[in-house]
């Protein structure tokens, strides 16, 4: 990792959020590069930004919703902020509540 001085980082270096937000970033670039490539496939996200500030969040679930633009994506969270950055990021996007399992 590189900080915006120019500063050479290990992983080791970085908070958890930020790893995170790393490897995600990486993960949708094999994503938006296998899907030019090849048949779009399927993305499914597993709260994957439950470590994030709110600003940097926003920023992700807009790029994961872009990939929407090429590729089925389904979203799976129990935070209610998530769901509205989601939401914000993806107008048209549909949202489903699934119900509790009864007797856990």
């Amino acid at each position: 990792a590189v900080t915006a001085a120019g500063e050479g980082m290990q992983t080791s270096q970085l908070s958890r959020g930020t790893k995170e937000q790393m490897y995600l970033s990486l993960k949708l670039g094999a994503i938006q590069e296998s899907s030019q490539q090849n048949t779009p496939l399927p993305v499914i996200v597993d709260d994957a930004l439950v470590n994030s500030d709110p600003n940097r969040a926003g920023a992700a679930a807009a790029a994961i919703a872009k990939l929407g633009d090429t590729n089925q994506v389904l979203v799976f969270t129990c935070h209610p902020t998530l769901v509205q950055q989601f939401q914000e990021a993806c107008p048209e996007a549909e949202v489903q509540k699934l119900s509790p399992i009864q007797g856990s």
